[in-house]
């Protein structure tokens, strides 16, 4: 991050534009772990003036480094005792080293203070967050047993209400339980998706192509279903299960009847059943009502070991895994309302509310969304694309082949390749002017990629059938001589292509790396 203007000579340093770049860089996570390891060489701040000191030290504070900051502006107030900044900047620092209580929220108080008695507060706290949250049979839990000499698992009933010291012993391991989603009433306050993966038991070997499967349909199922449930307003909570795959969790407001919860959420995983070939989806409670003495499916609770394979369950919007920061997800969780599962949502005039963040999404780039919805094959692809997963040749080839024929293929292709690790827009540009011909048909990406299954089904079907055929309606299909140079027809279309150049500038800024609408 050392910097030098034209207007210097060759072997000095512009102090000032490095500390510009320094504070602009701690927007960026990336930017501040560079900043942790570049403030404590005294080698570069000894060099500075008293008033450039002042400002290191305050970049030094913001990034934690506060034991740096104070021996900065000791040196400081030292070297020159009329600086009146460092002296300022030095006594806010020893004011914040012993912090008034205040009345916060009590996640706040654990991370500052973290005192045993916060900390205590805090987890049982969380505790009755997740008690609140995953709740199901009012009278009975599970218990998790494991046969390891036969290599097979089980539950047994324990017949009375859970406390929060089991769900202590739960969350620390010692013991493994699920709850029995039908209350006495057929009743359930939480449903749940299964996605469980075949090829996943135990003492099955795989192999490297079928854990780049199973890594690739476990990341579009993550990104997918979530999404698919934000289209009728609806919201889950994403759980590695800790044996074969994936849950996800719908928690209601209110209790609603276990009927009305199987119809919804059979129709947001048929939606998604046909894109993946590795998974299979289960959708509980599986009864409608109770019947005699029975007390329904359960499901393992989140956060706990499963007694066979070992391994711990974990919310995946959470990288940290330890215990604090898992619990944490909870207070971003949303409560579903109970309204939303009261209307047939498989009805074609039923009203859907969709997520803000996928709306956006939809209203910004309504050709990739459509092609997501109507082609497996690129909704693989666009899905890895967004999450800055690195391409293979035919990959990327496939894409260029497709997408680019579109009206806005220069914009939509930038757009997919710009989180990617290796993205350079001057490349992207060449390899789109290099596209010539039509589209990519069905059958040659299916070879390309070595794709096993059905073709898509078009309503019109077509002598030479290409993902894009989707878009027919739209108009969006073109042919290559416009789409070169993306001509600029109107005011939206030079929009568009600024946008693209702005995204471009931006990787090259300090803390860069685009948007990531």
């Amino acid at each position: 991050m050392v910097a030098r203007t034209e207007s210097q000579p060759r072997g000095t340093v512009d102090y000032d534009l490095m500390l510009k770049r320094l504070e602009a860089a701690l927007g960026d996570e990336k930017g501040r772990e560079r900043i942790r390891h570049l403030v404590e060489k005294n080698s570069v701040w000894l060099q500075l003036s008293p008033e450039q000191a002042v400002k290191w030290a305050q970049i030094a504070a913001a990034v934690g480094k506060v034991d740096v900051a104070r021996t900065v502006l000791e040196h400081v107030t030292n070297q020159h005792p009329n600086c009146v900044s460092a002296w300022k900047v030095r006594c806010e620092l020893l004011e914040a080293g012993t912090p008034p209580r205040e009345e916060k929220k009590e996640k706040d108080e654990r991370d500052q203070l973290g005192t045993p008695f916060d900390t205590y507060r805090w987890r049982q706290s969380a505790i009755e967050k997740y008690m609140s949250i995953f709740r199901g049979r009012e009278d009975c839990f599970a218990r998790q047993w494991v046969d390891r000499e036969k290599g097979t698992a089980g539950y047994s009933p324990v017949r009375r209400p859970m406390t929060a010291q089991d769900v202590w012993d739960h969350l620390q391991g010692r013991r493994t339980y699920g709850i029995y989603l039908l209350q006495k009433d057929s009743r359930v306050r939480i449903g749940v998706i299964d996605a469980d993966c075949s090829l996943l038991r135990a003492g099955t070997s795989l192999s490297a192509e079928q854990r780049k499967q199973i890594k690739q349909e476990a990341l579009y199922i993550l990104t997918r279903l979530p999404e698919i449930a934000a289209e009728f307003g609806l919201a889950c909570i994403s759980e590695f299960s800790g044996s074969k795959g994936y849950h996800f969790w719908f928690p209601v407001d209110k209790p609603i009847l276990a009927q009305r919860m199987r119809r919804v959420l059979t129709t947001l995983a048929k939606k998604i059943t046909r894109d993946v070939t590795l998974f299979s989806f289960e959708v509980f409670p599986k009864q409608d009502r109770l019947a005699g003495k029975g007390l329904g499916n359960l499901v393992k609770l989140p956060l706990g070991i499963h007694r066979l394979t070992g391994k711990p369950s974990l919310f995946v919007v959470e990288k940290k895994r330890e215990l604090d920061a898992q619990l944490a997800v909870l207070d971003r969780v949303k409560i579903n309302s109970s309204e939303l599962f009261d209307a047939d949502i498989e009805a074609e005039k039923c009203t859907v509310v969709t997520h803000p963040e996928y709306s956006s999404w939809q209203k910004h780039y309504p050709e990739l969304a459509t092609l997501m919805e109507n082609c497996v094959v690129l909704a693989h692809l666009i899905t890895r694309c967004r999450a800055g997963e690195v391409l293979t040749a035919r990959e990327e080839k496939v894409l260029f082949g497709t997408i680019s024929f579109l009206r806005r293929g220069r914009t939509l292709m930038h757009y997919l390749l710009k989180n990617l690790p290796d993205y350079n827009p001057y490349l992207v540009d060449y390899k789109l002017s290099r596209v010539r011909g039509t589209p990519l048909g069905c059958r040659t990406i299916h070879r390309l990629l070595d794709v096993v299954g059905d073709m898509c089904l078009f309503d019109h079907p077509e002598p030479y059938a290409h993902p894009l055929l989707h878009l027919r309606d739209r108009e969006e299909l073109i042919s290559r001589e416009s789409v070169k140079a993306e001509r600029v027809e109107n005011l939206q279309g030079a929009i568009e292509l600024l946008k693209t150049a702005i995204e471009a500038v931006e990787r090259f800024l300090p803390g860069g790396g685009g948007r990531t609408s």
